[in-house]
């Protein structure tokens, strides 16, 4: 354990898998969750977090939360308690650190090289007319030097230069128009944004189902893409695009849950797209019984990791290999979400870190994950997990190991066939299903023969 400030960071790997994870937020009024996460000028890890929820419409929001600054090296990690939820957070040319309030209606920006209450500046964003609901989220910064944010609830995005004045008579809003043909047409969701190799602002509509253009020189909506998933669609249902990501190339990577059905969502995934090109192309992920849906996601070089809200997992991609794999962090049938990844973040050594999603009853100390790579490869969930009968209670189990490693191919099979079935297999993850109550071993061995085996038991849920 470490302290900073009398803040207290616990250290501990749990036993059985590739996952580290540090305790940084123990305060019940601001730790309920943890959203967002980057990697910062100095190394360290910036996070936000969010107080007890209150949600509606499938968006959740508090009135409560708090910047956090973690120090991988030392383990040493601070928090600075705010009256205002913490979304998206960006760190701009010159060092600073933005992030946005969400409900509390406020942009915040600290100071370079400083991490103080004192060295924090809020900037009120002005309501698009008076009595509206509008919710400051993500962040992006173009070639010029200015901060653009989308505005989710009031279907805007906004823009303010990075050297200021930082007031609210700064902050240019500019409305998104509502879905094109063959979407739902409806008031625009503003979540993900990134601006592209072209220099232009890219962002995702979650209630149309497309990725939008913006002239960053006037604000002006240029384009609107609509996601292939959504084509197919129509104005009947709208898949949700979450975040966007942008790679060495330029290329965009855009998060997307499927469409609703009933009280549900359909498999989601991740669409690549090249500034100029005629389509929008998707890309291949890891399987995940309940279906994928992939929602935060960082690149570093050619790794893309993102987090699974479907498979409580995180999910690496090598956007040059197309290789790909699915590690969750935790039994699907768990009913807790304490150490389901929330935000991510790309590391240059090739691992990845996560906020945790927390539990909001009852309360426990919020964590941050690491992936800890070893000479060795494992299996998680692991050495024991149970599943119940058919595959919307299957498991997806993944093998986890360095993505410069690669001890493949692997092969899968169960002792008793009758009881629990291993398949799907693919590059480095499989999905285990229960045919029968009782008791059965899956053994995965991988190409030098050597083997490891997982004790399932299927339950009748």
């Amino acid at each position: 354990q470490a302290s900073d400030d009398g803040h207290v960071a616990l250290a501990y790997l749990q036993p059985g898998t590739g996952f580290a994870y540090f305790d940084v937020g123990e305060d019940p009024a601001t730790d309920r969750s943890a959203f967002q996460i980057v990697r910062g000028p100095d190394g360290r890890l910036y996070y936000g977090t969010l107080g007890p929820p209150t949600c509606a419409g499938g968006i959740c929001s508090s009135p409560a939360g708090a910047i956090g600054r973690f120090d991988p090296a030392t383990g040493r990690a601070r928090q600075i308690a705010l009256r205002s939820e913490v979304l998206g957070l960006l760190f701009t040319g010159d060092g600073a650190l933005w992030f946005a309030g969400g409900t509390s209606h406020r942009l915040y920006r600290m100071r370079p090289r400083e991490f103080s209450a004192s060295a924090l500046t809020a900037i009120p964003v002005p309501a698009p007319v008076p009595n509206a609901t509008y919710t400051p989220r993500l962040l992006a910064q173009d070639g010029a030097g200015n901060v653009w944010f989308g505005d989710g609830a009031g279907g805007r995005v906004l823009r303010i230069a990075s050297a200021g004045p930082y007031r609210s008579s700064s902050v240019a809003a500019f409305a998104q128009p509502r879905g094109p043909r063959g979407t739902p047409g409806a008031s625009p969701f503003v979540n993900g944004i990134a601006v592209a190799g072209d220099g232009d602002v890219y962002v995702l509509d979650s209630a149309n189902g497309t990725l939008d253009q913006v002239d960053p020189r006037n604000g002006r909506t240029t384009a609107q893409l609509v996601l292939p998933q959504q084509r197919a669609l129509g104005a009947k249902g709208s898949v949700e695009p979450r975040f966007l990501a942008k790679d060495a190339s330029g290329a965009l990577l855009a998060s997307f849950f499927g469409a609703s059905i009933g009280n549900g969502l359909s498999r989601g995934g991740i669409d690549r797209y090249v500034p100029g090109a005629k389509g929008i192309a998707e890309l291949a992920l890891a399987s995940a019984p309940a279906g994928a849906l992939p929602d935060t996601l960082s690149i570093e070089g050619a790794d893309l990791y993102y987090t699974d809200a479907g498979a409580r997992a995180v999910g690496f991609v090598d956007v040059q290999t197309r290789d790909y794999r699915l590690i969750p962090t935790q039994p699907f049938l768990s009913l807790s979400t304490l150490r389901s990844p929330n935000g991510v973040v790309a590391m240059p050594d090739g691992t990845a870190w996560f906020t945790c999603a927390g539990d909001v009853k009852p309360f426990a100390p919020l964590c941050l994950g690491h992936t800890v790579y070893l000479d060795d490869w494992s299996l998680f969930p692991g050495p024991s997990f149970d599943v119940g009968i058919g595959g919307a209670t299957s498991q997806v189990v993944g093998m986890m190991e360095n993505p410069a490693q690669d001890s493949g191919p692997f092969t899968v099979r169960s002792d008793r066939p009758g009881i629990c079935r291993a398949g799907d297999l693919r590059e480095h993850d499989f999905v285990v299903t229960g045919v029968a109550r009782g008791r059965c071993t899956i053994v995965v061995t991988d190409a030098h023969h050597v083997s490891k085996s997982l004790q399932v038991v299927v339950t009748a849920q």
